[in-house]
């Protein structure tokens, strides 16, 4: 029996999520994906030009809507990306949601609240692992169990950047029992706190009573069950 408190992954207020930052430097940071992504496509992450949770200078609760844009149409104009937005988002008018369709194939949407950008979301052909984002941010704080709309994932959280992942467990017939390196990362979202994700990811009170502190790969099962 799954755990009644998370029957389905909630769709989120800020993002369908669903994680890249430490501050922007103007120089290029050489990424560990640069090595195999010519075997697996090309990756959001490579040749960044800052870390986690900054993306091409955009940080959540630092760039304003209009930095946002000048920034987008300097990419669009620079390769084949291609720019579209939302008036509102949902039941959610206060919500902007710009998004990003990068050459590489990945959607990239940023969320902004009274012309501030608050979150971006990353979906579509991320290639990119779990150890590949540990060897850029550390070990995650979190990883908390669950159900999404194609069954079991894994929510993995870093407190500190309030970046937050999602590792599909299930695909179609396929269910993987244990978390390795390669395990692949198939969204992610970066935040402006981590309040943020306590309010429209995962609680605090549900993370603390569901989730579990890192404890390195393994079996899943063992490690991060689903508790009933």
């Amino acid at each position: 029996m799954k755990k009644k408190h998370n029957p389905f992954f909630k769709l989120l207020k800020l993002s369908v999520l669903l994680v890249t930052y430490i501050f922007s430097t103007g120089c290029l940071v050489t990424s560990p994906l640069q090595e195999n992504s010519e075997d697996r496509g090309e990756s959001i992450l490579k040749n960044i030009t800052c870390l986690p949770p900054c993306w091409e200078g955009v940080i959540p609760g630092e760039t304003s809507k209009q930095e946002l844009m000048t920034i987008l149409y300097s990419i669009e104009k620079n390769n084949d990306s291609i720019i579209d937005h939302d008036e509102g988002l949902g039941n959610w008018d206060d919500i902007v949601s710009i998004y990003l369709y990068s050459q590489y194939g990945q959607k990239i949407n940023f969320f902004i609240v009274e012309d501030m950008v608050v979150e971006i979301s990353f979906s579509h052909k991320l290639y990119i692992t779990l150890n590949e984002v540990i060897e850029i941010l550390g070990e995650p704080d979190w990883i908390y169990p669950g159900l999404g709309h194609n069954g079991s994932i894994l929510i993995i959280i870093y407190e500190k950047e309030a970046v937050a992942l999602l590792h599909q467990m299930e695909s179609g017939l396929f269910v993987e029992r244990d978390l390795v390196p390669q395990s692949e990362i198939v969204e992610m979202s970066f935040f402006n706190s981590i309040e943020a994700i306590e309010k429209n990811v995962v609680t605090r009170d549900d993370l603390e009573k569901y989730g579990y502190r890192w404890a390195g790969y393994g079996d899943v099962d063992k490690k991060y069950p689903v508790l009933p």
